[in-house]
């Protein structure tokens, strides 16, 4: 949670303790909700995103990735793309295809009907 409040807060933030752990958790939220409310809006028009809800909530991690780490990331106090071995990008994206992108396609599938 340090490192995500890093975003806003530069390095300091790894010495913040309890109240800086609860701004990067709650930045987290916040980027999660964002993610979620974007697929929302585009279900409104592409009616394939309810119909076919695991599958593109599976394919909607790829792009959460990619924004998050190609443009939030950068745009933040961090200032840099993170970089690693090509196994830790790849975990990354399956990460957030399965625990970010599948949940938010199904929430929006299990509300809209």
């Amino acid at each position: 949670m340090h490192f995500i409040a890093s975003g806003l807060l530069g390095p300091r933030a790894f010495r913040g303790g309890m109240p800086t752990e609860a701004l990067g958790l709650a930045c987290h939220y916040a980027i999660a909700f964002g993610a979620a409310a974007v697929y929302y809006a585009a279900s409104r028009f592409m009616p394939v995103l309810i119909k076919r809800a695991a599958v593109c909530g599976l394919l909607y991690g790829i792009p959460v990735y990619v924004v998050t780490n190609y443009v939030i990331v950068p745009l933040s106090r961090i200032g840099h793309v993170i970089t690693g071995p090509p196994s830790a990008m790849v975990i990354g994206v399956l990460v957030l295809m399965v625990f970010v992108g599948l949940p938010i396609g199904l929430a929006v599938k299990r509300y809209s009907e």
